[in-house]
């Protein structure tokens, strides 16, 4: 009755709609009518019009087209050995040439030549038509048409004679190439691999390019294997798709599953079309892809964007006439490039080479450098051009471009680079020319940094990429730092007093180690072996410091200055060991006139009262001096050149190496020729030079430097031990005749010669140690510090002068001094005679004390009578009446030299100007001393004849007196400590043979430059005793005294003689002449030898410690430079190098490259007094006397000296100088036309080598360079460029995002802005930021982009989230307004959009599913091709954003079954094992190769019968072939099957062959695809396919079928022989899938069913009784249906349907429209339903989905009873009688549930 009652009810109705999506995660009761809970294959938006908001069975896909086997790709080419014989050009030969293909397919044909190329030759024949050969049937046929038939391809690239062939045509290969003669060889570079699977793709235009592998590797760290990468083009008319490989190799390619492929594509022109990709496994790679044909025969090495390459140094050839070049300094460098537009870093720059206009057949002295045109800015044209020739080429490359650096100055801001030559690389030696009037438009500039970085930064691995505004874009990257571990330490050893040598090394933090030089590799207590000194050891050699105040005993106790054999000096080290060397350098040839020898013989004194204060000797030295008749010299010189004529170097030179040879072509071998300048460039004595060596590696990139030593370079006394003194000093003098005696010295040499010699080290080093070819290891260079000038201890050498003061009255009138003019008691250079000092007054003048005068000062004189005149003696009469000159000064002295080079032409662009500041500490050290030897003849200069008679009593007669004289300091006397001239010095041919500071350092108080007759008050220091003024007068006595005594006096008391440039000192102490052998001073008289012609050179020097620092750390932060080394390593040496005997094993170079040269140094010490000094002007006339001419009462004095020269090369000076004044047949002018000695000197000449720098391995330096959230980002990219900006990274152009975030998993472009995602956040970056202004007409203007300096391209960067990210690369994808990311560690999906950053699966219903659902490695692993993590993309036609999730490591069981073996025969303890699921993740990663006995497969557990053992191991495996080993007969085995073993105890007779059983283990997968519609905000659907990529060109979505070996009974097992490991055999992934165009439900030819589960919960807080249903469904028959198409189908509807509560359901119900079971109909187009009864027994458990709990026959089945009530829809797509897919898309548009108040 109750029950009728409610049946009389009213009845109410909810209807569920579509728009909102799936929820999950809300209540049932609260379901909204427009959510459903559930949904599997089944979409709410799409791309065809009237069903968006409806629920839509998806479009299936559908096969495309599937990857072919790859093509094999055969090479051939000529053996370089016999094409580069010399013979070979007249060498007949005959070549049989065969393509053999496969099913027996072939041809033939024979070829005949003398010389040339074989191979071009068969390819000439390929081209034409006309030629015939034979196919396999014999039958005549022209290549074109047999390669038209069987797609064969060829192509011939001309630079590397290199033929390539394959073919297109699928399932078939050329198999090989045939070539007779043994004149070839031939390559495989590719098989032809199958079963290719997907692991990247990117796009270019309407392409998309595809790139496989069938290579798993079996781990992230193995080794890749073989790639290919394809064309994929697809008309969407036709709906035909093509298949094109444009590349495939073997494994060089390295490809591999394990690390998927991010690419992008750039369109540039027709014939540019690059592809770059990146796995983060190889370095980031490029391919043009372009044209297929050129593409394919690209070298595995030209892909990376730094590609491989071994380099060699060009060497200079010759420089010749017929250029155009500007003066200045050149290096050229080459690169390698490729058709790609890839270039390899630059080479090792050549070595420095100066460019002047003169040649080397001038006049020597006319030899000059030029300077810069003021006009251009540059150095003045020369004629001149440059060649240089390489060796050792890599030919494999297409293209060599050569780049220059020309230096027209020191500044490097100022220097020139730019590419003057691009040529074809076919030659592995080539000569290249720089003329300079390269055309102007073919030059292209280079920024400075790319010689310093080359193409940058180099990378190892790259995570992501993406590109934006023509830059390319890194991100994560891994440039693992080139680091060679190698101790090239050599330490410095000293005689031990017990014998031996050892060597000390100190350290600031650590205990001395000492090392044995006897015992090397085997110490004694105490001392440590050479290769076992700790590597952060200081290793401090004690010798280097020379401070008295922290090692005043470095000379005696701590003189560590040699190699440990004790013989030479150097230095030893495990792997390196070095000594020095001297190169000789042309001087001068001096030879003894007759007349003065002649002199010399009789006895005869030619001047009158010298030497001897007493009178005339009765043999004088000093006619080696004085002689004035004729000149000494022979021949006498009309201009002061002072080099050998004959002084001209051939041959070659190669510093050891042999590769290297530097002609000298027949130049003056000294530094006036640039070659010699080029290649020999030295060291300073005494000074600390910081060496390292630097090795290259195969991408040119250099390593960290490894410190080789401080090295103190030998002082001029030092030798090795059985050397001379002076081996290596500044310069050698080489006497020849008859010796003499002078100065003690017994074998005194007048005639002779000089050279000068440049200081040189040289390394010999030991690389057996290394391995090269690990290493990659092309080439090493030694390198050094620069020696700043704070790291310099030496500044240059100078030759010394005594100053003198000068004293005479002033005015009796009292009128004041001139300005300027030197007052009483005023310093002068120390007047001479010839240079000639003497010991007491040396100016001769006449004063009276009642003498008035207005004339100024230096002529304040009045007529004295004749008979009060006399010499000047060391007694006069008149003694205090006269002027008097006191010298030389105790602690005053002048430096003549190029210690400064003080610009004289500041005016001139470019000139160098070098000034010396003094500091505090600043000393000189005796060098040498030297005697000169004179000439009074200097370029045909007046002379004039006064006469001694009345001073001497008429008892000598007058001699001709030249005016001008010039000093060769050739000579350098020996003499011993103690004796008349010195007292505490010996010198040994002008060397003082102790270092001892005591005896030969000079400490300074204060230096200065004084220019040309200028004035140094004596305000500007304390220790200026007086004024100094750099004017002088010559002593002299041989003055006429008949002349006018007006002009006597004038003569004698204005400055005659202007002086030169010098540096001025005052010493702390008394200058020590006597141990200078300079005579006696003001002071010391000890010494009975007042007079000596000698002066001493010396050394300005100061106590430094270098390069900031000679501890390890300190060592750590020095910066490095080329010094014109570069030793290059072949492939083939490093192969052999750890052979017993390896040619690298003692290789010994010599190095200079240094920043000194030795010359003969001349300068004009004396210049008549033209007026050139104001205010000492020139005097003409006194009243009505006519006066003498001040430059003719005054003299020229030139000198040459050897000198080690800091600043400059004085050879290239230019203009006016001493050895430059007059010339050939152009007698000097007497006449004050030229002017004192100019410094001009284009500062370009100073081969400062800054171009590239070099750094140690920085202090606690992470070596591995994993920059895991930096951001690089190339050079900007400009279409059709010759080379590809997007390969150059400069070092600085980066930023670095927040790290606390994360690592940076992907770089994402969208809408123009760049995004970064890490783990736990992303945001955006400030890329290239536009200016922008309003303009009038409101519209925005870009102004400019903050695109300049390094590092500002990406201004900054911001975080949108710092919560959220994405630790997946693969799970970001982006529609056209926003960015979808799965975050795994919070789980959740996000929207990024204008709208901000939403979690989507929070807010959209599936929270509980993605928490619930992904629990294994879905969350750990981001490799989706290995199902292992997550791949997204977005369906740009319907609208979703599609994720689909692969997790592995899943607890699981999989069926098999005990192996029924009748015969009985298993091993004890072994059972047979048959897989019957055949995606048995418990086994399929047993892999043939490396599984067996010795690596037996583990499987956790097998369940049978409801209790498990465990754990099992499989030994053996049918197909493997190592089945047969097991002693097993295998009766009947199928491949696959498995004989495991097991504890034998648990094998029990329980156990029945046949038995079925279940394998667990950890390694199950689960595969999920879930859609998120967009216009619907929300999740609409899970998708039955699980791609493990997905293509996506923005128009179709392709996949590969990764699924299938799961659905068919066939796949990996019978692969198994095959493929020889289970996991590789993916053999449906080949096929490609299009998807939404194939018939509905249906993936990868398997057909799902669509269903949808709703929640009817309308009036949720009521009980409701459920009745009936209704719902409006369309069903439309689509192309290929099995009905018509676009026809309604009648009576298609759901196939099943269920409905149930919390406990109660009505199980499925099977559909039946129209049968005679029909439970369902369609009225007024909706199809209503009676909603069936429950069928649940009364059980306890209340599980629903229990079928053991049903009961559909029981009596009073209750009707369905609930507060909401769930129904599931079950559409199937496959039509059950005809096995297809029926095609058939429904659209449901509502669903009605009818119900009514329950009353119970």
């Amino acid at each position: 009755m109750a029950e009728k009652e409610q049946n009389n009810k009213p009845q109410t109705s909810s209807t569920n709609t579509f728009m909102t999506g799936i929820n999950k995660d809300i209540a049932k009761y609260a379901m909204p009518p427009e959510s459903y809970y559930d949904a599997q294959n089944i979409r709410i938006t799409t791309n065809h019009g009237k069903e968006t908001a409806a629920l839509v069975n998806v479009e299936g896909n559908e096969f495309l087209i599937d990857i072919p086997c790859s093509p094999k790709v055969l090479g051939i080419k000529m053996q370089e050995q016999i094409i580069i014989a010399d013979t070979w050009v007249t060498t007949p030969w005959n070549v049989t040439f065969a393509l053999m293909c496969t099913n027996g397919v072939g041809i033939v044909r024979q070829f005949t030549g003398v010389g040339g190329n074989v191979v071009d030759v068969i390819y000439s024949a390929m081209l034409s038509s006309d030629i015939l050969w034979t196919d396999n049937n014999g039958l005549p046929v022209n290549f074109p048409d047999f390669a038209e038939e069987y797609k064969i391809n060829i192509h011939f690239d001309q630079s590397l004679q290199y033929l390539t062939i394959w073919s297109d045509l699928v399932d078939f290969n050329v198999d090989s190439i045939i070539a007779s003669g043994n004149l070839t060889t031939q390559q495989l570079l590719a098989n032809s691999e199958c079963n290719l699977e997907v692991i990247g793709f990117t796009t270019i235009r309407d392409d998309i390019y595809l790139f496989t592998t069938n290579y798993n590797g079996g781990s992230e760290e193995a080794d890749g294997g073989p790639g290919q990468i394809w064309r994929l083009t697809y008309d969407h008319s036709t709906k035909e798709a093509t298949l094109l490989c444009v590349y495939s190799r073997l494994s060089c390619i390295n490809f591999t599953k394990q690390h998927p492929i991010q690419a992008i594509g750039r369109y540039e022109n027709s014939n540019v079309q690059g592809i770059y990709w990146t796995d983060n496994f190889n370095p980031p790679r490029k391919l043009n892809v372009a044209d297929n044909i050129i593409s394919m025969q690209v070298d595995c090495k030209f892909l990376d964007l730094a590609p491989v390459s071994e380099l060699q140094i060009p060497i200079l050839q010759r420089i010749t006439q017929g250029g155009a070049l500007e003066a200045g300094t050149y290096q050229i460098a080459f690169r390698y490039a490729s058709v790609e537009g890839l270039t390899t870093n630059w080479s090792p720059l050549s070595n420095p080479v100066g460019v002047y206009g003169d040649e080397q057949t001038d006049p020597y002295c006319n030899i000059q450098g030029d300077l810069a045109d003021p006009e251009t800015m540059k150095g003045k044209i020369t004629n001149k051009r440059i060649e240089w020739y390489i060796t050792g080429l890599d030919v494999s490359y297409d293209i060599l471009e050569f780049a220059v650096v020309y230096k027209k100055s020191n500044v490097r801001s100022e220097d020139d680079h730019y590419i003057f030559k691009v040529a074809q690389n076919v030659l592995s030696t080539m000569t290249v020319e720089l003329v300079g009037n390269e055309d102007e438009a073919n030059k292209i500039q280079l920024a400075g940094e790319e010689f310093q970085e080359g193409i940058g930064a180099t990378f190892e691995t790259v995570k992501t990429l993406t590109s934006r505004d023509n830059k390319l874009f890194l991100g994560n990257v891994t440039n693992t730092a080139f680091n060679v571990e190698f101790d090239a330490r050599a330490y410095r050893f000293k005689h031990d007093v017990g014998g031996g040598t050892i060597s000390d090394l100190d350290s600031d933090s650590d205990l001395t180690v000492t090392i044995n030089g006897s015992g090397l590799y085997t110490p004694g207590p105490g001392e440590t072996a050479l290769d076992q000194v700790p590597e952060l050891h200081d290793v401090i050699c004690r010798y280097n410091d020379e401070s008295p105040d922290t090692n005043p005993d470095w000379f005696t106790q701590d003189a560590y200055i040699y190699q440990a054999g004790g013989i030479h000096l150097g230095g030893t080290g495990p792997n390196v060991n070095y000594k020095f060397v001297t190169e000789t350098n042309a001087g001068d040839n001096v030879t003894l006139d007759a007349a003065c020898a002649s002199s010399w013989n009789s006895g005869v004194n030619l001047i009158c009262g010298f030497g001897d204060p007493g009178g005339a000797a009765t043999m004088n030295p000093l006619c080696y001096w004085f002689d004035s008749t004729p000149a000494p010299y022979n021949q006498q010189p009309e201009i002061a050149c002072v080099v050998d004529p004959n002084a001209f170097t051939l041959g070659v030179d190669n510093l050891g190496i042999p590769v290297q040879n530097y002609d000298m072509n027949s130049s003056v071998d000294n530094f006036k020729s640039p070659y010699k300048y080029s290649l020999y460039e030295g060291y300073s004595r005494g000074e600390i030079y910081r060496f390292g060596i630097v090795f290259y590696n195969s991408k040119g990139a250099p390593s960290f430097v490894n410190w080789i030593g401080d090295i103190k370079f030998p002082y001029e006394s030092q030798s090795d031990v059985t050397g001379s003194i002076g081996d290596f000093n500044t310069w050698q003098w080489n006497g020849t005749g008859s010796p003499t005696a002078w100065m003690d010295d017994p074998n005194f040499f007048y005639d002779g010669s000089i050279v000068t010699q440049s200081l040189g080290i040289e390394f010999t080093v030991d690389l057996s140690s290394l391995d090269l070819v690990e290493l990659g290891i092309t080439g090493f260079s030694i390198v050094r510090c620069d020696r700043t000038e704070d790291d310099k201890s030496k500044f240059g050498q100078a030759i010394t002068w005594p100053v003198a003061e000068h004293s005479f009255k002033p005015p009796k009138d009292g009128t004041p001094w001139p300005a300027g003019f030197p007052e009483r008691n005023t310093l002068i250079p120390q007047p001479g005679v010839f240079m000639y000092m003497v010991g007491t007054y040396v100016m001769a003048s006449w004063m009276t004390e009642n003498s008035i005068s207005d004339m100024p000062p230096w002529m304040d004189f009045s007529i004295a009578p004749a008979e009060d005149c006399t010499c000047v003696g060391d007694t006069t009469i008149f003694e205090n009446q006269m002027p008097k000159v006191r010298g030389p000064k105790e602690k005053h002295m002048l430096l003549y030299g190029p210690l400064n080079w003080k610009n004289s032409s500041p005016q001139e662009p470019f000139n160098l100007n070098d000034e010396k500041t003094f500091i505090a500490g600043d000393h000189l050290r005796i060098a040498g001393a030297m005697t000169p030897i004179v000439s009074l003849d200097y370029g045909n200069i007046a002379t004039w004849n006064p006469s001694c008679a009345t001073a001497y009593g008429g008892s000598i007669p007058g001699v001709p007196q030249p005016t001008g004289q010039w000093n060769k300091y050739y000579y350098g006397p020996t003499i011993n400590a103690g004796n008349a001239w010195n007292t505490g010095v010996s010198y040994i041919d002008g060397i003082p043979t102790t270092l001892n500071p005591a005896l030969v350092h000079i400490p300074l108080e204060f230096a200065t430059w004084v220019g040309d007759g200028k004035r140094i008050n004596s305000t500007v220091d304390p220790s200026m005793e007086k004024n100094f003024v750099n004017v002088t007068n010559p002593w002299d006595c041989k003055i006429s005294f008949a002349m006018d005594q007006v002009n006597i006096t004038n003569g004698l008391n204005r400055p005659r003689s202007i002086c030169s440039e010098a540096v001025l000192v005052t010493t702390t102490d008394q200058i020590p002449y006597w141990d200078m052998l300079m005579g006696r001073s003001e002071v010391h008289t000890s010494t009975s030898q007042g007079v000596s012609p000698a002066r001493a050179i010396v050394s300005y020097e100061r106590y430094m410690t270098p390069y900031g620092g000679d501890t390890y750390v300190d060592r750590t932060r020095s910066i490095y430079q080329f010094c014109n080394h570069y030793f290059p390593i072949s492939e083939q040496d490093a192969v052999s190098n750890n052979n017993p005997v390896s040619p690298l094993s003692n290789i010994v170079n010599e190095v200079y490259g240094g920043d000194v040269i030795t010359t003969l140094f001349d300068f004009t010490q004396w210049e008549k007094n033209w007026g050139q000094a104001p205010p000492f002007t020139s005097y003409f006339q006194i009243g009505d006397h006519e006066a003498v001419n001040d430059a003719e009462w005054g003299i020229m004095a030139g000198v040459v000296v050897p000198l080690e020269v800091h600043t400059a090369n004085s050879e290239w000076r230019h203009g006016y100088h001493f050895a430059a004044k007059g010339g050939s047949g152009n007698p000097y002018p007497d006449d004050g036309t030229n002017l004192h000695d100019e410094y001009r000197y284009l500062s370009g000449y100073n081969h400062k080598q800054d171009v590239r720098s070099y750094i140690p391995l920085p202090f606690n330096f992470n070596l591995n360079e994993e920059f895991d959230t930096r951001i690089h980002y190339s050079l900007t990219k400009v279409n059709g460029e010759s080379s590809d900006s997007w390969a150059t990274f400069l070092v600085g152009n980066y930023k670095d995002i927040e790290g606390i975030y994360g690592p940076l998993n992907n770089l994402l472009m969208h809408n123009s802005v760049m995004y970064y995602f890490q783990d736990k956040g992303f945001g955006m970056l400030n890329v290239n930021p536009n200016a922008l202004v309003q303009s009038v007409d409101g519209m925005s203007l870009q102004l400019g982009t903050v695109s300049g300096g390094t590092g500002q391209f990406i201004q900054n960067f911001n975080y949108i989230s710092s919560q959220y990210g994405a630790k997946q690369q693969w799970a970001v994808t982006r529609s056209d307004s926003s960015i979808y990311f799965f975050d795994s560690l919070k789980q959740k999906v996000f929207r990024f959009n204008s709208e901000g950053n939403t979690p989507l699966s929070d807010i959209s219903g599936l929270h509980s599913w993605f928490n619930d659902k992904l629990i294994g490695d879905v969350l750990k692993h981001d490799n989706p091709i290995l199902n292992k993590g997550v791949t997204a993309t977005y369906d740009n036609k319907n609208y979703e954003a599609l994720f689909t999730f692969h997790d592995n490591s899943l607890l699981k069981l999989y069926r098999a079954q005990v192996y029924p073996d009748t015969e009985n025969n298993v091993p004890t303890g072994a059972m047979v094992i048959r897989g019957l699921d055949k995606c048995n993740k418990c086994i399929t990663e047993w892999d043939c190769d490396t599984n067996g006995v010795a690596n037996p497969l583990i499987i956790d557990k097998i369940w049978h019968n409801g209790y498990s053992v465990g754990p099992v191991a499989v030994l053996y495996m049918v197909g493997c072939g190592n089945e047969e080993l097991s002693g097993y007969t295998w009766p009947s085995a199928q491949y696959g099957d498995m004989l495991a073993f097991i504890d034998p105890v648990l094998l029990d007779s329980s156990w029945q062959y046949g038995d079925l059983i279940d394998m667990e283990c950890e390694k199950g997968q689960e595969s999920y695809t879930v859609a998120y519609a967009e216009f619907a905000n929300s999740f609409s659907s899970f998708y039955d396919f699980h791609p493990t990529i997905y293509i996506n060109d923005g128009k179709s979505l392709i996949t590969p079928n990764s699924q299938n070996e799961c659905y068919n009974d066939v796949g990996i097992w019978n692969q198994v022989q095959e493929l020889g490991s289970l996991q590789s055999t993916n053999a449906f992934r080949k096929n490609l899938y299009m998807h939404d165009i194939g018939p509905y439900g249906t993936f990868y030819d398997v057909t799902m069913a669509s269903t949808v589960t709703l929640i009817s919960n309308l009036g949720s807080i009521n009980t409701k009784v459920f009745d009936n249903i209704s719902f409006h469904m369309e069903s439309l028959s689509v192309e290929g249906a099995i009905y018509e198409e676009d026809i309604d189908v009648r009576n298609d509807v759901f196939d099943k349907i269920r409905f149930y509560t919390d406990y109660q359901t009505t199980d499925w119900i099977e559909l039946d429209p129209t049968g005679t079971n029909q439970n369902i109909r369609k009225v007024e187009r909706e199809w209503k339903m009676s909603i069936p009864r429950n069928i649940m027994s009364n059980v306890n458990d209340g599980d629903i989905f229990n079928t053991s709990n049903y009961d559909p026959e029981r009596q009073f089945r209750d009707r369905l009873r609930d507060k909401y009530m769930m129904i599931d829809l079950y559409y199937n797509n496959l039509d059950d009688i005809t096995g297809g897919a029926k095609n058939i898309k429904f659209i449901l548009h509502y669903f009605n549930t009818f119900f009514r108040p329950s009353m119970r």
